[in-house]
């Protein structure tokens, strides 16, 4: 939560996790150990007030990244 996080904030974006995800949103390190827990929320998308985030969740994999994806569904106001 540094500066540019609360400079999009201020913009009237919305951060999609905050609304619509569950549990921390953690997307770093992706650990090669199945049940290790993601530590810090490093990856973020934000919408605007036309868009509605309706779920947010990490994907399973992370396709060679040392992050996990993350996927967030948007609906129209």
């Amino acid at each position: 939560r540094n500066r540019i996080y609360k400079l999009v904030r201020s913009a009237g974006m919305q951060d999609a996790w905050s609304a619509a995800g569950r549990f921390t949103g953690g997307t770093w390190p992706n650990p090669r150990l199945p049940l290790a827990r993601w530590l810090l929320r490093l990856d973020f998308v934000f919408s605007s007030e036309a868009l509605v985030p309706r779920t947010a969740e990490n994907l399973a994999t992370s396709g060679g990244s040392d992050h996990r994806g993350l996927i967030v569904r948007l609906a129209w106001r």
